[in-house]
């Protein structure tokens, strides 16, 4: 990841950053926090990954809770509340 955050603008790598400590971050704070509108970091998000920000969270998100199943004992509940 940190090579390929080395190539990538400044702002998508902020925005990479912050979804990884807190995935339950929302597309429009992380438009915030960029100062972006939401459809403007939308469009830019999607020309560099090939998707939404919302779909990208939504499959960071995925991807936490399969680890978290497969390595702790929370609950599934659990789990969902917590991302």
């Amino acid at each position: 990841p940190l090579q390929l955050h080395q190539s990538l603008p400044p702002w998508l790598s902020k925005v990479l950053s912050l979804i990884e400590e807190n995935p339950s971050i929302s597309a429009n704070d992380l438009a915030h926090i960029v100062s972006f509108s939401p459809t403007q970091l939308r469009r830019l998000f999607h020309q560099w990954l090939g998707a939404s920000p919302q779909d990208y969270l939504m499959t960071r998100r995925m991807g936490k809770a399969y680890h978290l199943l497969e390595t702790t004992d929370l609950t599934v509940s659990a789990i969902a509340q917590s991302l």
